[in-house]
């Protein structure tokens, strides 16, 4: 369920999904990150606010045993740059704007000379950027999806997210947690 006022803080009217709606949207998103070339053991930097694509976004991510690496709507280019560059990260996904910053511009500038694809969630991407938006399914994608996965066999000790430190002290910290970390703190 997205917030009341998604429209202010990133445009659109706002969703409500159900079970099966972020499960199909799981599914394409699996499939397009996979059309992108990301796979097990890449990292998936995500700078979103809460909303209703997201949690698809991770299990689309956690699937494929891409690591995900969320880090605040707040953070910025020096933050960004030290994440970035720490976790090797293949990927950056973030919204076109959000309260009237540009944040997929931001990221385009901090993918200059990094091999580093900048993907805006939706499909208004700025030049430099990717959009992101589910693949279309069909029978033979989903058949082909489940058997990739099947075959992927991620384990519940492996890297799922890397989280970060507010950075109180200092620079943020990055603090990796298996799937099974996730289930034991839960």
């Amino acid at each position: 369920l997205d917030p009341p006022n998604r429209d202010v803080l990133v445009g659109g009217s706002p969703l409500r999904l159900t079970f099966q709606d972020v499960a199909d949207l799981a599914d394409g998103y699996a499939l397009r990150l996979l059309e992108l070339g990301l796979g097990r053991d890449d990292v998936l930097v995500t700078q979103l606010p809460n909303i209703a694509e997201y949690p698809a976004i991770y299990l689309a991510a956690l699937r494929l045993g891409i690591i995900v690496s969320p880090v605040p709507m707040q953070f910025r280019r020096h933050e960004l740059e030290q994440i970035v560059d720490l976790t090797g990260a293949r990927a950056m996904l973030t919204v076109r704007t959000l309260k009237g910053a540009d944040y997929a511009e931001s990221a385009v500038e901090l993918g200059k000379g990094r091999p580093l694809q900048v993907l805006c969630l939706g499909p208004d991407a700025p030049e430099g950027s990717l959009p992101f938006v589910p693949a279309a399914l069909t029978t033979a994608s989903r058949a082909a999806l489940a058997a990739h996965v099947d075959a992927l066999q991620v384990s519940a000790d492996d890297v799922a997210t890397i989280c970060w430190t507010s950075g109180t002290e200092g620079m943020p910290k990055g603090v990796p947690r298996t799937h099974n970390h996730w289930i034991a703190i839960s």
